[in-house]
């Protein structure tokens, strides 16, 4: 193993250093980076300021001169005031005298008069209009441009001064008005002072005017093409971050600017000045190569002698990572032929240990498939379990039904009824809390989400515990805090068999006369989403804190003279534990002996959008908060007040839909009152009250609507919907004079359903298998049946078969006519396969008989919607044609 290090220690070693050479070459091409950086920047400020000593000598002596030459104007204009002259001949003898005093043409200079109308005149006279003539426009008290015009063809500066008075002078019969006077010098004369030395004559100076025109070139080979040089230096590429317009605005501000540019491939400084002694903008543009060569020249001689060095050490780098890697190289080979004989040998070992590996694959694989075949059995065996056991169920707890019916029977036979009952009842608790278990542990449960209402799931459940806590005569109080959402998705047989098993045990361990409270309680959470705390507590017997650790394992019940008379499996909070973990909550237990126990269950769903109510205006006496947070999340804000004088006051001068009186008051408020209320509105009101189950029997004839608590909304907008419909839907059986077509094939299951159905008002004919009654159903007349009761497990056709054929059936009515489950089948698999086979609904057995009527009236009262929907909208499509 020794000679297998070689190998990866000299990679390591050429890794090192091929980085260290990568490390060196990004450090000499950084550091000439940086170099040249610097270097550029020094330069640049270097040559600046070496153009700007050489540019303000310039500058200050073209100005010099310039004075010079104002001043001389000045002084030949003062002559010209004093001179007395009256003719044109005087003044041209005059003008011709003093530029041979001065010695002007020597010098390249003369003299110029201007008249008001525009004409000028020399020493050889009258030379006609000047071209010139917009400079005199205003009047100014000086003036100075470039001209070519005034003085022969060179280009002349001009220098004038307007007369204090216009001279007046004759010119034969003509009148002369003379208004300027002043030099005229030729531009070539001033070419020693456009010229610098410092750059050998290799210079430009341009004479601008304020707009940038050209007026004057010292060259005669044109640098910058074109007629106005701020739109060349404008199009030129700048360096070093600047740009014209910082240029010109430093230009304005300070009266002088420098900068540099590329123009046609070419580098150039250049600097812009405001002459004092005119309107004119002086440029001076030199290329670059000739600004501070010296100092360029050093700095190239540095940059070579760095670059020689940097590449010298480079080289003796790579040379010196070329030995050690040559080196490493044959060490490599050397380690190479050894570690191939040792790689031989593991190669060897290693197919062994795959060989063993896919030995271990193949066994593993075969165990999985085992377990598959092993958990499908599993399913089978509880599914038919569930089965047969439920099916004599049904037949002893539909005996018992059958006798509690009989009110001819001894009182004995009436108790022998009720203990039958419950102890039937109890024995299928049993049998649901061990299959239940058993499908947990085999992850055959599974989490089947559906639309639900709150508040049906609460009612549901209190109605199961109310007859528990009725009978012990102990206080059941249930409390609704900031519910927000009643409409939320989820799987209801979970959420209500978690409470159930926890309020189960609340009322079991609970003495005779105690209390139990049961709040819900909305929480907040992420938009879209809906959180209940659920808080269990009662003031029974309570748990010690050794037991509560173990409260959750399966079998655990507390040992003791009391909880051994109380009948379990201790399954209970297994399973609700199990449940709570499926669907992603919460639950913590609080308790002491003596002093009664508390459950919180924290449960979250996916809550669906609050339908906006069609209540317009609500009035709520008495405050109460929690309904306030509901009427708003439905978009209700309701108004309140403290007492019924108040409230009948405020419907008398508002329009309110409803008024809703809370519970606190509603323990105090009488008939009057509520008909106060009534009479105070000018217009139909509806009154609702929130009341115990004792007051809502009282206030029956005087509310709207009477809500025991808890409150919901949803229990307001139904309390408020139109109560003929709804004591027409609950007066009576619901299976009163429904014809049911039924299909069962165990004998004394049929005779029991069929003496259920018959005691309540209904009639049925009863088929032993799916078959028959398939081919019955395709025969009968339509309208002949109004419901069909559908067993699964049957000879020659199962229920799903059979209602799949019905779905297809020649008869108009198999498309809609419902179908419903009534099956020992009663697992969630088993509800979601009647669905899929087309059938409407599903009630396991034991048939509960209350539940089987809700069933039967929620699915008359579906297809009643759905015949007036059908009847509108053929209304509505004849009206179209009307």
């Amino acid at each position: 193993m020794k000679h297998l290090s070689v190998r990866p220690a000299a990679a390591k070693l050429m890794i090192s250093c091929e980085a260290f050479v990568a490390a060196a070459v990004l450090g000499v091409v950084l550091f000439l980076n940086f170099y040249h950086s610097y270097n550029d920047g020094i330069l640049y400020s270097e040559r600046l300021n070496q153009m700007k000593e050489v540019t303000t000598q310039l500058f200050e002596g073209l100005n010099d001169v310039l004075e010079l030459r104002w001043a001389d104007a000045r002084s030949h204009t003062n002559q010209l005031m004093r001179s007395g002259i009256h003719t044109s001949q005087e003044l041209y003898q005059f003008i011709k005298e003093q530029e041979e005093v001065c010695d002007m043409p020597q010098k390249g200079t003369s003299l110029v008069a201007v008249d008001t109308r525009g004409r000028y005149y020399t020493s050889s006279g009258a030379m006609g209009l000047t071209e010139n003539i917009n400079y005199f426009f205003d009047e100014p008290e000086h003036v100075s441009f470039v001209s070519s015009s005034l003085n022969g063809e060179t280009t002349n500066i001009v220098f004038m001064y307007r007369l204090s008075s216009p001279m007046e002078i004759s010119d034969g019969d003509d009148r002369i008005n003379l208004m300027y006077f002043g030099t005229v010098q030729a531009m070539q004369e001033l070419g020693q002072y456009f010229n610098c030395k410092a750059y050998n004559d290799n210079n430009s100076v341009y004479v601008l005017d304020q707009n940038g025109s050209k007026i004057f070139s010292s060259n005669s080979i044109e640098l910058i093409s074109g007629h106005n040089v701020y739109s060349v230096l404008r199009q030129m590429e700048y360096l070093h971050g600047s740009n014209f317009e910082q240029t010109q605005q430093e230009l304005n501000s300070n009266g002088i600017a420098y900068s540099n540019a590329v123009l046609d491939g070419e580098e150039y400084y250049y600097a812009l000045r405001h002459l004092d002694t005119a309107d004119w903008t002086l440029m001076f543009l030199i290329p670059s190569s000739y600004v501070a060569v010296n100092t360029v020249n050093l700095v190239d001689t540095t940059g070579s002698i760095i670059m020689t060095f940097a590449g010298v050490m480079l080289v003796l780098c790579v040379g010196f990572v070329y030995l050690v890697l040559r080196s490493q190289q044959k060490e490599a080979l050397r380690a190479e032929r050894n570690n191939t004989r040792r790689m031989e040998e593991l190669n060897s070992i290693l197919e062994a240990k795959n060989e063993q590996l896919r030995q271990a694959n193949t066994e593993i694989e075969n165990a999985r498939r085992a377990a598959e075949v092993a958990n499908k059995a599993k399913t089978t065996f509880l599914s038919n379990m569930s089965h047969d056991i439920r099916t004599p169920m049904n037949a002893i707890v539909g005996i018992a039904d059958l006798l509690g019916y009989e009110t001819e029977s001894s009182e004995r036979i009436k108790e022998y009824t009720r203990r039958l009952q419950n102890s039937s009842h109890h024995l299928l608790g049993l049998l649901n809390d061990i299959l239940d278990m058993s499908r947990i542990e085999s992850g055959i449960s599974s989490l089947n989400l559906e639309k639900l209402e709150l508040s049906e799931q609460i009612s549901q459940i209190e109605t199961i515990i109310r007859t528990n806590t009725r009978e012990r005569r102990q206080q059941f109080e249930i409390r609704t805090r900031m519910i927000r959402h009643e409409q939320i998705n989820g799987n209801g047989t979970h959420l209500r068999q978690i409470l159930l098993n926890i309020l189960t045990n609340a009322a079991k361990y609970t003495p005779d006369g105690g209390r139990i409270i049961f709040e819900i309680t909305e929480l907040d959470s992420e938009p879209g989403y809906a959180e209940y705390q659920f808080t269990i507590s009662d003031n029974g017997m309570g748990m010690s804190q050794e037991f509560i650790s173990t409260i959750f394992s399966p079998f655990t019940r507390a040992e003791n003279s009391v909880t051994n008379k109380v009948q379990g499996t201790g399954l209970g909070m297994t399973i609700t534990k199990s449940l709570v973990d499926m669907i992603g909550g919460r639950i913590d237990v609080q308790s002491e002996p003596g002093k009664g126990s508390r459950f919180t269950v924290t449960l979250k769903f996916k809550a669906n959008e609050n339908e906006r109510s069609e209540i317009n205006g609500m009035l709520m006496i008495g405050r109460d908060d929690d309904v306030t947070v509901s009427a708003k999340a439905h978009g209700v804000t309701p108004e309140t007040v403290c007492s019924v004088g108040a409230a009948a006051e405020l419907l008398s001068r508002g329009a309110y839909d409803v008024v809703l009186i809370t519970s606190g008051i509603c323990e105090n408020i009488s008939g009057d009152d509520i008909s106060r209320l009534r009479g105070a509105s000018e217009k139909p009101v509806k009154i609702a009250g929130i009341c115990s189950d004792t007051l809502a029997q009282r206030f029956q004839e005087t509310l709207d609507c009477a809500i025991v608590v808890p409150f919901f909304w949803g229990k307001l907008e139904n309390g408020l919907a139109d109560e003929n419909e709804k004591e027409k839907a609950e007066s009576g059986s619901a299976l009163s004079g429904v014809r049911f077509l039924c299909a069962e094939d165990n004998e004394m299951n049929a005779v029991i359903l069929e003496a259920n159905l018959k005691w309540r008002g209904a009639s049925c004919r009863i088929f032993p298998d799916g078959k028959s009654l398939v081919d019955y159903f395709a025969a009968a007349d339509p309208g002949e049946y109004d419901m069909i009761l559908m067993d699964v497990q049957m000879p020659l056709m199962n229920g799903y078969e059979a209602a799949q054929a019905i779905r297809k059936s020649s008869n108009p009515d198999g498309k809609a006519i419902p179908i419903i489950a009534m099956t020992a089948n009663a697992f969630s698999d088993d509800i979601r396969a009647c669905l899929n086979a087309g059938m409407d609904a599903h009630v396991s057995k034991p048939v509960d008989m209350s539940a089987f009527e809700k069933t039967v009236r929620s699915l008359r009262e579906d297809k009643k919607r759905l015949v007036q929907r059908c009847k509108s909208d053929r209304s509505t499509y004849a009206d179209s044609f009307a």
